[in-house]
């Protein structure tokens, strides 16, 4: 048996296990400790196989291994369930880069092309599942010859390979033969669905993790070198530099049309009839958003099209694009701002305010590498940068945010009652330190309200220790010192 069939058998014998592991830990109504501890054990596995595969360790790799850790651990401290799926898809993004440093390709240094393949192949990797062997070479050991200990193993396969066709067959019986359901019952005394929920789960898991691992581990993303649009299409100066012109045309009038609208403020919306906050802040702001998400995968596009000798044009007219991309932002930034000030904070405002954030500091990157030839950089920084973001939201806690604005914004202009307590309650454990902090301010009727809403949360609280949350706990902890629910609280 060759190293490598070798090595293909390990990551099924560890798929397995944490195709084991994740039906023990994961089937639970919330997630917190449990996902931390399946994605730190799959993370565990993976370093372990990649450290018996290399004579010594590469440092950068295990940085961004520790990093991924990091947000594996995040997933047990911020009970949002948005910072859930963004932590653990930046803990796998990061597994994946990991991997690819181990294999010799840099996390920097590498085209847009090749950082959105390391997003798009774990996924493929873990949808083939065990298919994923036979891309990577894996070669089957020869049948071995007969013998007691060799026996012993083929009866034990064969016991594993029947068990689900024994599971769905029996099944199948007995619901079809009330009879011979009432002798399995009696023989057995099990619950059969359970068992084929279990068997279902644990090969799901199974086969998704076989996949990744086969990606992380024996793939090499680097072999059939970068892949790059302009291998199939190439386009001159005069197609994209007319092309860009005119959008550029049509940024500036639109710019010169606009600028009272662009950076109005409530003496605009005042003065022009028919025109709220909703319709000036809320319209205008998605609107302008979309406008820079698509311009600037549109002039990436042109920049990859272009020929090397001939972008000097492209990157002059791409320089003005991203000056107006920038006025644009501006205005979308300010308009969300009147809008907040007018309105509160939703979780919908908080995360596309942070969207726009971070499009700014893509936007940057863009003009300092690709407009100064260091396109290799870009892709890197921006995942770089959107790492940093999610880091950045969970420092900030963004439920405790929106609750802590509002509530400061209704007591600030002295009109509590056109605070949506409904909404507030609806944040989640990370907000209720805060609306525990600000009871004793609201009207008797709000107080109420909220009161119940708490109430209500506590009483579908879990006790499986699987599904631990330091927000969930810590909210817990504060509803149970305020006396909530049992009438004395202030």
């Amino acid at each position: 048996m060759n190293p490598r069939t070798r090595l293909a058998l390990a990551i099924l014998a560890i798929s397995l296990s944490l195709g084991i592991l994740g039906d023990l830990l994961l089937r639970t109504d919330e997630h917190g400790l449990n996902l931390t501890l399946w994605l730190s054990t799959g993370l565990l596995a993976a370093a372990a196989l990649a450290t018996l595969m290399e004579e010594k360790p590469d440092r950068p790799a295990l940085g961004l291994a520790v990093v991924a850790f990091g947000f594996a651990g995040a997933l047990s401290w911020r009970a949002s369930p948005t910072l859930e799926v963004l932590n653990f898809l930046s803990a796998a993004l990061l597994a994946a880069c990991a991997a690819a440093r181990a294999h010799g390709h840099s996390f920097w240094r590498a085209g847009l092309a090749e950082q959105w393949a390391r997003l798009v192949r774990p996924g493929l990797h873990a949808v083939a599942g065990v298919l994923a062997f036979v891309r990577a070479g894996i070669q089957l050991p020869p049948p071995a010859t007969p013998g007691k200990g060799r026996v012993a193993v083929r009866a034990v396969a064969g016991v594993v390979i029947a068990l689900p066709l024994l599971l769905v067959f029996g099944g199948l019986f007995m619901e079809a033969d009330l009879a011979f359901r009432s002798i399995v019952e009696r023989l057995l005394d099990i619950d059969l669905a359970l068992i084929v929920q279990h068997v279902v789960f644990t090969l799901w898991l199974t086969w998704l993790t076989s996949g990744a691992l086969v990606f992380l581990l024996l793939s090499r993303p680097g072999d059939r070198g970068p892949l790059t649009l302009a291998q199939f299409v190439r386009l001159g100066p005069v197609e994209i530099g007319v092309a860009l012109a005119l959008v550029n045309l049509l940024f500036l009038g639109f710019i010169l049309v606009q600028v009272r609208y662009l950076f109005g403020n409530a003496d605009l919306v005042r003065l022009t009839p028919g025109l709220t906050y909703a319709e000036y802040a809320r319209h205008g702001f998605f609107q302008l958003v979309v406008v820079v998400a698509i311009a600037l995968p549109m002039l990436l596009v042109g920049d990859w099209l272009l020929a090397e000798s001939r972008r000097r044009a492209f990157r002059a007219q791409a320089a003005l694009l991203v000056v107006m991309l920038g006025v644009v932002l501006v205005s979308a930034g300010w308009r969300m701002r009147l809008y907040q000030q007018a309105y509160g904070w939703t979780e919908q405002r908080f995360y596309v305010t942070a969207f726009l954030l971070w499009l700014a500091v893509t936007l940057g990157g863009f003009a300092f590498t690709v407009l100064r030839d260091r396109r290799d950089l870009f892709a890197g920084g921006g995942i770089a940068a959107g790492l940093a973001f999610v880091l950045a939201l969970n420092l900030i806690n963004p439920d405790a945010w929106i609750a802590r604005r509002n509530l400061q914004l209704a007591l600030r202009t002295g009109d509590v009652a056109s605070c949506d307590t409904e909404y507030l309650g609806q944040l989640g454990a990370d907000a209720f330190p805060v609306l525990v902090e600000a009871l004793p301010d609201l009207p008797p009727a709000m107080r109420s309200e909220v009161e119940a809403r708490l109430v209500k949360w506590q009483s579908h609280r879990t006790s499986d220790w699987r599904a631990w949350n330091w927000g969930r706990h810590r909210a817990t902890t504060v509803l149970a010192r305020a006396g909530v629910g049992r009438g004395d609280q202030p």
